[in-house]
């Protein structure tokens, strides 16, 4: 289940401007993007509602709210469609660092 929420959410979040990378939470560092999606988001599970909280880089001058509201509205939809509304999704999504 949890590989098929990260490859729709790398396959989702590419698709949507002013995004700059995924942000590895694992690490302090001063460069924290990364390509690999599995550092960069967090799955938590209560009763039938998944957690996704998502950790971006995204590029310095866009309106940080617009992208926020796409992503979340984005990818929860294309979560629940691949999982045939079967599954209910909250999305949080947390901007690291803007490059």
């Amino acid at each position: 289940m949890e590989s098929k929420i990260i490859e729709t959410i790398k396959n989702t979040i590419y698709t949507i401007p002013g995004i700059s990378s995924f942000a590895n939470y694992l690490i302090d560092s001063y460069d924290i993007s990364t390509d690999d999606v599995s550092n960069a988001v967090e799955i938590s599970k209560f009763e039938s509602i998944y957690k996704i909280k998502l950790h971006l880089v995204l590029f310095n001058g866009v309106n940080i709210k617009d992208v926020l509201t796409e992503v979340q509205s984005r990818l929860k939809y294309e979560l629940e469609r691949v999982h045939e509304f079967k599954q209910n999704f909250i999305v949080d999504v947390i901007v690291d660092d803007l490059k």
